[in-house]
């Protein structure tokens, strides 16, 4: 788990905008023993996060953890929770981790465009080597645009090991702005077309890990598999 860390000395903190009173240093990662609670690693890592992603290797070999930190966007790490200081064996930048491949040792990331800096202007997806974080195969989202200014990406969901959806909104010059869910070879990253549903979806999207499927519409659940 990811805690947040106070600290007395000014000096040593890190601004935080919206509780300025309140002196926090970098968070402090805890690796908790799940039968007794006892805390049996702990380390700091380089956030004051506002959101956290954490995602295991199913063989528990690795530990992915993405912090989200006001000003700064997304780092990423690879974790080795079987050493006393919980090493890191990788890392990246601007990238949120989505999920592993099964049967794979790869895992997929995604950037989303901020516009923070002259570097962050784009939206892509990576796959990555699971033990070291070493960026394998890469694809600009771009290339599904209507408008790359204005088009947003949200997110990744792994389906299965051979397939993964990536949603998002387009907004083509003078329509209205569309929910748009895409289908991907997972090995490869290559896109196998955009996917029209018969009912209306939001961008989130359920994996149940089979292969199939949930979206949600208001207050409606809708299953769906592959044909």
């Amino acid at each position: 788990m990811l805690i947040p860390t106070l600290v007395d000395d000014d000096s040593g903190a890190v601004l935080v905008y919206d509780e300025p009173r309140v002196c926090y240093g970098f968070d402090t990662l805890l690796l908790l023993d799940t039968a007794s609670g006892a805390i049996r690693a702990r380390r700091s890592v380089a956030s004051v996060a506002s959101g956290v992603t954490q995602h295991w290797q199913p063989d528990g070999a690795t530990l992915v953890l993405s912090c989200w930190t006001a000003w700064q966007s997304w780092s990423t790490w690879w974790i080795d929770p079987h050493t006393d200081n919980l090493a890191i064996g990788g890392g990246t930048r601007m990238r949120e981790v989505c999920g592993s491949l099964p049967t794979s040792a790869r895992v997929l990331t995604i950037r989303r465009a901020e516009s923070m800096t002259s570097q962050d202007d784009r939206d892509e997806l990576a796959l990555h080597e699971a033990t070291t974080g070493d960026q394998v195969v890469l694809f600009d989202l771009e290339e599904l645009a209507a408008d790359p200014d204005y088009d947003e990406f949200d997110d990744a969901y792994v389906l299965d090991a051979e397939h993964f959806l990536v949603t998002g909104k387009l907004h083509p010059p003078g329509r209205t702005p569309e929910i748009c869910h895409w289908f991907f070879k997972a090995a490869t990253l290559q896109p196998l077309g955009r996917l029209r549903y018969p009912a209306p979806v939001s961008e989130d999207v359920i994996p149940l890990g089979d292969g199939t499927w949930l979206t949600r519409h208001g207050g409606q659940l809708h299953h769906w598999a592959l044909a």
